[in-house]
């Protein structure tokens, strides 16, 4: 994500509450019969619940379709991935970001991983 330019004091104070965040890495899964395809997008994490992900990413996510999400990709170790699907998408407000609440989901793996394996 890009740092705010110098004398934005409004977008600078919005970029400070998300410095601390978690970073996630969301793989967006395209099947064309037996080709797969992906495009991985940077994202910041705003807030989690159990069953819940808002996100925040330079990029839209497609609303409806399942997608892998790995918290901290940097650190191999500490890395997780789970499942969602996005369900809302919308603007930030005075940046060209976009916000995505994420359902989180679980049970089978997705179509692609069968296909694969």
């Amino acid at each position: 994500m890009q740092t705010p330019p110098p004398g934005h004091d409004q977008r600078g104070h919005r970029y400070d509450e998300r410095r601390g965040q978690r970073k996630a890495a969301v793989t967006v899964f395209d099947i064309d019969g037996e080709t797969v395809s992906s495009v991985t997008h940077a994202c910041l994490v705003v807030s989690r619940t159990r069953d819940y992900l808002r996100l925040v990413s330079e990029e839209p996510l497609p609303v409806g379709e399942r997608v892998d999400i790995t918290f901290d990709p940097s650190d191999a170790e500490s890395s997780s991935t789970c499942a969602g699907v996005p369900r809302h998408l919308t603007t930030v407000q005075g940046s060209s970001g976009f916000l995505v609440d994420v359902e989180l989901v679980s049970g089978h793996a997705p179509p692609w991983k069968r296909r694969l394996h």
